[in-house]
């Protein structure tokens, strides 16, 4: 019987930002999965039995969307990288624990089979002893106990569709900049930020009948005076734009495509107030385009708009994560 496999998944936390480890292992099936703070400033997952290494490989998708929903659910923004590291297994495993100990001026007699890139997930042989090489950082934390991390991960991981996840691009672009908002310093940025992640849902919908045959007629009469123009006039070029503007006007605006994700999303979900969350979100987009062209908004009146847009974003996003892959 093949040996079984473990998968290891380093990932780093914004800098503020610590997991409270209490090395308590949690069963997920057949496989049994923990914290390893010992790398800092990595942590990184170990999960042991597997069965072959295929298999320890197609738990890493399951593990992203477990990620995912431990910042839908905890605010917990991780950086990773997911694609695997070689794995070479030294043949003198007392020589291989010396070299990087001469180094510094001093010897290992521990035997180590392999030196791996603590940055970079791995899969390992369990009866191996194994070393990382990792940086370190210092810095002030605010804690989240391990439970609350691990529960939040298995979730995920145990999701009927887990690996749907990157079936929806749009959501993983909206989770992209929902996860840079936990890192953003200034107000205005972090403002932003939660409302281009909105933006990235939206769809682009055609305007009602009725107005769709307004922009026809208009589209007609620009074609009409177009006739006997000069291309390479002025007056061409100006209706050349307009022509343009009328197809482009074919579809609503981004504010009526932003109103329209907001409440479809949170009406899925059973949210009885969608429609006023829906009005409030195209009062926040609002502002945000003073900010862009006015360049400041009142700091009270910030700071309301963060609160209301990051609970709205939040809900949006994990109606629609739910849905996604089936939890």
């Amino acid at each position: 019987m093949p040996p079984p496999y473990s998968l290891r998944f380093p990932f780093r936390l914004p800098s503020d930002r610590a997991i409270g480890c209490d090395t308590t292992p949690r069963l997920l099936g057949h496989l049994v999965i923990r914290i390893d703070d010992k790398t800092k400033p990595y942590y990184a997952f170990v999960i042991d039995g597997f069965s072959s290494e295929d298999e320890a490989n197609q738990f890493i998708p399951k593990l992203w969307t477990g990620l995912r929903w431990l910042l839908m659910t905890n605010g917990i923004a991780v950086s990773a990288q997911r694609t695997l590291q070689t794995v070479t297994y030294v043949d003198d495993p007392v020589e291989a624990a010396n070299n990087p100990a001469k180094s510094f001026g001093g010897s290992n007699e521990t035997p180590v089979d392999c030196l791996i890139d603590g940055s970079r997930p791995a899969i390992l042989d369990p009866s191996k002893n194994v070393r990382t090489i990792t940086g370190n950082d210092v810095t002030l934390l605010i804690s989240t106990p391990e439970a609350a991390v691990v529960a939040a991960v298995s979730d995920g991981v145990v999701a009927a569709r887990a690996t749907a996840l990157e079936d929806d691009p749009k959501l993983s672009v909206a989770l992209d900049l929902y996860s840079a908002f936990f890192s953003e310093s200034s107000a205005n940025a972090r403002f932003l930020t939660l409302v281009m992640a909105l933006e990235a849902l939206t769809q682009e919908q055609q305007k009602e009948e009725s107005a769709l045959a307004l922009l026809e007629k208009w589209k007609t009469e620009v074609s009409a005076a177009k006739v006997g123009i000069k291309p390479d006039s002025a007056q061409f070029a100006s209706l050349e734009a307009l022509d343009r503007e009328l197809l482009f006007r074919k579809n609503d605006s981004i504010r009526s495509q932003f109103r329209r994700v907001v409440f479809d999303e949170l009406r899925l979900s059973q949210d009885l107030e969608a429609a006023a969350r829906a009005k409030r979100a195209v009062e926040i987009y609002d502002l945000r385009s003073r900010l862009v062209h006015d360049g400041h908004i009142d700091s009270e009146e910030m700071s309301q708009s963060i609160t209301d847009i990051k609970a709205i974003v939040e809900d949006v996003m994990k109606g629609r994560f739910r849905r996604l892959v089936g939890m």
